[in-house]
C-alpha cells in the first residue's frame, strides 16, 4: 500500500484520539482542494502541490489465473481549478512490468486505467460513466443503454485532457476533466478508479472504493464520493455506531447516509464495520443521519428500516466531535389478506384485491415495477401493470414494457427442442457428445451419459454454473435432480450444430412464429431497446442489458400479455403431438424439498423444461426466473384451465411472488371443485 505522503494537520490531530477514531473510514470519501499553481498535463507531476493527500487504489476486484506477480501499488491525488471548472487527477502506479497490445485495442487485455464519474450524483441513481485509457487506445463508455438518458451528454473526450508517462517501474496517468456544471464549495460528485494490471501469466483489476467485480456503471451507489472543499483545515470528524433498537434483530446494518441540512445535494454514504461503527471527516454544519439500506433479512424474517427515524448531528470544525449512536427501528409488516379464489372466478372485487395486494407489496418491499396477467379457459381474464420501468426517470410501466423473465426461458427452449424431436432432428436419448462433445468435461466418462432428455429434466449432474472456469460433475447423470443452466447451454450448442442455425433463429421458427407470439425476444433489437425496463437492485436502476448472443438458460425478454399466449398454447396443447405433450409433462424425476417453490407443500417433479406440482386439484405446471434485478413466476393449473404470470423489475419481490398465489387460489375450494 502506498504510504500517505502528506496529510493535513487536522487529520494528525484526529488520529491522536486513536481509542475513539481507530475505525476511521475515509476510504470512500475524499476532499478535492483548490490548486492555485498552473498544472500542465504532460505525465509529469513535479508541478503538483506537495501537500496533497495520496489515496491508495488497492482493492483487488478480479484475479485471472489467481496469481499476484510483481509488486503492485497505486495511489491518486486530486485538486480543482475554479476558473477552469476543472477537476485534476494524478494516478501513480508502481509495477514490475507494463503490458501493451497495439494490435488488439482493448482496455481489458493490457495495462489500463478507467475513471468512473457520476457528475449529477443524484440520490435516486444518476448515471455512472467511464473514460478508459491505455498507451495506445482510449475508450468512452457507450451510454446508449444507460438508465440515465442524459448521461451521454456528459461523456465527451473534448472535456478530457490526459497524458500517460512511464519511467522504469512507475507509470503516471494525469488527467484534467472539465465538468459540465459549475464547481462550488461543498459540491459532491461520484468517483472511482479501476486499474487493470496485466502481467505475464495473470491479470488483476484494482479499485479504490468498488470492492466487487461488478461493473460500477451497471448500478449507481457502488462508487465513492469526491467533495470540492475550499479549506482542508475546516473539517471536523464524527464517529458513531448504528444498531437496531430491537436486539433480537441480528442482521448488521450495512451503512448510513449523511445529508447536509443546509444543502441536501451534499450527501454521502458511509459503510460501517462489523460492529456497526462509522467515522469520517465532514465540513462543519448540521447533518441528518438516515439508514443506508432499508431492506434486511434476519434469519428468514424480513425487516424494513423505518426511514422516518433519523438523527440530526452537528459537526464542529477542527475537533473530534462527540460519538453518535443511531438506532434503527423496523417498520411493522403490513397485513396482507391471504384468502381468495380469484383466479378460478375472477370478479371486479377480485381484480381490486389483486391490485391492492400488488401495490401494498410494492410499497413495503420497494418493488419498482410489476406486470400481471390472469388466464382462464384459454383467455386473458385480467391484465394490469404497476409502477415504473425506471426509478430514476419515473417512466411508467405500460402494456408494452418488456421484462427479463430469466429462467422462464427454459420451458420455451424445451418446447423448441421437442418440436425438433418430432421432426426427427434430435434423439432425446442419444448421448449429446455424439452430436458435439462438451470440451471442458470431455475427459470425464460421465459426459458420455448426458442426453437431451436428461438436460431438459435437470439430471445432468452438472452445477448450475461453473466457478472460476472449473466445471465438474456433482453426481452421475440421470440418477437424480440437479438444476443446471450449464446443461441447457450445452444442449443449445448441440441444437445449433445439428440445425446449422443460430439459436435465435431456431426459437423464432419453432416457437414464436408457429404460435403467433408477439414481443418475445432472445436477442438485442430496436424494439427491445426501446421498451425494455431497467432492472433494479435496492431501488437503484441498472443499465438496459440486451443479449448479443442468446443464452437459453435465461435470456427471454417479453411482456405479460405476450407470454400469456405461450401459456395458452400449453393449455390448449398447441404445436406438439399429444404424446409429446404427455412426455413433456410426465414426472421424470423428483424435485427435492429444498428446491420446491410451491407454498402449500405439494409433491413436485421435473418434466421436460417445466416443474410439475402434484396437487389435489390436478397438476400445476410452473417455472420461475430470477436474474437478480428481474424476477418472474408463471403457473398453469392444468386440469382447471387457469393460469397467471407475474413479472417484476426488482430484486426485492420474493414475498410478492409467494403471497400473490394466496389470494389467487383457495386450495380447499379448488380441491372440492376438482372432486
Amino acid at each position: 500500500m502506498q504510504l500517505i505522503k502528506s496529510i493535513s494537520s487536522l487529520l494528525l490531530l484526529l488520529l491522536s484520539y486513536s481509542n475513539k477514531a481507530q475505525n476511521l473510514q475515509t476510504h470512500n470519501i475524499i476532499y478535492s482542494n483548490p490548486i492555485d499553481t498552473t498544472i500542465k498535463i504532460d505525465g509529469n507531476i513535479n508541478d503538483w502541490p506537495s501537500n496533497l493527500n495520496h489515496y491508495p487504489i488497492e482493492k483487488p476486484l478480479q484475479r485471472i489465473n489467481n496469481k499476484n506477480e510483481g509488486n503492485f501499488s497505486a495511489y491518486f491525488m486530486t485538486g480543482y481549478n475554479l476558473n477552469q471548472n476543472a477537476l485534476y487527477l494524478a494516478i501513480v502506479v508502481e509495477d514490475d512490468m507494463y503490458f501493451s497490445d497495439k494490435d488488439n485495442p482493448s482496455i481489458r487485455n493490457q495495462d489500463s486505467y478507467s475513471l468512473y464519474l457520476n457528475e449529477k450524483y443524484s440520490r435516486v441513481g444518476s448515471g455512472v460513466g467511464y473514460y478508459a485509457i491505455t498507451e495506445n487506445y482510449k475508450e468512452l463508455m457507450n451510454a446508449s443503454n444507460n438508465w440515465d438518458p442524459k448521461l451521454k451528454e456528459l461523456l465527451d473526450w473534448k472535456k478530457v485532457d490526459y497524458k500517460i508517462s512511464t519511467k522504469d517501474k512507475q507509470r503516471i496517468y494525469e488527467l484534467k476533466i472539465t465538468l459540465q456544471k459549475p464547481i462550488y464549495d461543498g459540491r459532491v460528485i461520484g468517483l472511482d478508479h479501476i486499474i487493470n494490471d496485466v502481467d505475464k501469466d495473470s491479470q488483476t483489476r484494482y479499485g479504490w472504493v468498488n470492492s466487487s467485480n461488478k461493473d460500477a456503471t451497471s448500478q449507481p451507489g457502488k462508487i465513492g464520493a469526491l467533495v470540492f472543499h475550499e479549506n482542508p483545515r475546516k473539517l471536523g470528524t464524527i464517529t458513531g455506531k448504528v444498531s437496531w433498537r430491537d436486539s433480537a434483530i441480528t442482521t448488521k446494518p450495512e451503512g448510513v447516509i449523511l445529508t447536509s441540512k443546509k444543502n441536501n445535494r451534499f450527501w454521502i454514504y458511509l459503510p460501517v464495520d462489523n460492529d456497526g461503527r462509522f467515522s469520517t471527516l465532514l465540513p462543519k454544519g448540521e447533518y441528518v443521519l438516515t439508514p443506508g439500506k432499508l431492506a434486511f433479512f434476519s434469519g428468514y424474517t424480513f425487516y424494513k428500516a423505518n426511514s422516518s427515524i433519523t438523527k440530526t448531528i452537528k459537526v464542529k470544525e477542527g475537533i473530534l466531535n462527540d460519538e453518535v449512536n443511531y438506532y434503527l427501528q423496523p417498520e411493522k409488516t403490513p397485513y396482507f389478506e391471504e384468502e381468495g379464489n380469484f383466479l378460478y372466478d375472477i370478479s371486479e372485487n377480485g381484480k381490486q384485491k389483486i391490485d391492492e395486494t400488488i401495490k401494498a407489496h410494492m410499497q413495503f418491499y420497494g418493488i419498482e415495477g410489476v406486470a400481471f396477467a390472469a388466464l382462464k379457459n384459454g383467455k386473458i381474464t385480467y391484465h394490469n401493470t404497476y409502477g415504473v420501468k425506471n426509478n430514476y426517470t419515473k417512466e411508467k410501466v405500460t402494456e408494452e414494457t418488456l421484462f427479463e423473465v430469466a429462467s422462464i426461458t427454459k420451458p420455451v427452449f424445451a418446447y423448441a427442442v421437442l418440436r425438433l424431436y418430432e421432426k426427427g432432428l434430435i434423439d432425446l436419448d442419444k448421448p449429446l457428445y455424439e452430436y458435439l462433445p462438451f470440451d471442458i468435461i470431455s475427459d470425464d466418462e460421465y459426459s458420455k451419459l448426458i442426453t437431451a432428455r436428461i438436460v431438459l429434466s435437470h439430471q445432468t449432474g452438472l452445477p448450475n454454473w461453473r466457478r472460476n472456469g472449473v466445471l465438474k460433475f456433482k453426481f452421475k447423470p440421470g440418477t437424480t435432480f440437479g438444476y443446471s443452466g450449464e446443461g441447457y447451454e450445452y444442449l443449445k450448442r448441440v441444437i445449433e450444430k445439428i440445425t446449422n442455425k443460430e439459436i435465435n433463429e431456431v426459437l423464432n421458427e419453432e416457437v414464436v412464429t408457429p404460435l403467433e407470439l408477439e414481443h418475445m425476444y432472445f436477442k438485442k433489437n430496436e424494439y427491445a431497446a426501446k421498451y425494455k425496463s431497467s432492472g433494479h437492485y435496492n431501488s437503484y436502476p441498472g443499465k438496459i442489458d440486451l443479449p448479443e448472443n442468446p443464452w437459453v438458460a435465461g435470456c427471454l425478454i417479453t411482456n405479460a400479455k405476450s407470454f400469456a399466449k405461450f401459456i395458452i398454447a400449453l393449455q390448449n396443447r398447441k404445436g406438439l403431438k399429444p404424446e409429446t405433450f404427455e412426455m413433456m409433462l410426465s414426472y421424470h424425476t423428483n424435485v427435492p424439498q429444498d428446491f420446491r417453490e410451491n407454498i402449500w407443500g405439494f409433491d413436485e417433479y421435473m418434466g421436460l423444461g417445466l416443474f410439475v406440482e402434484k396437487t389435489p386439484f390436478g397438476n400445476v405446471l410452473r417455472h420461475s426466473g430470477d436474474n437478480g434485478d428481474f424476477q418472474a413466476v408463471f403457473k398453469l393449473y392444468d386440469d382447471l384451465d387457469m393460469a397467471y404470470i407475474i413479472m417484476l423489475n426488482s430484486n426485492s419481490g420474493h414475498f410478492l411472488l409467494d403471497n400473490i398465489e394466496k389470494i389467487l387460489i383457495d386450495v380447499d375450494e379448488l380441491s372440492k371443485i376438482k372432486q
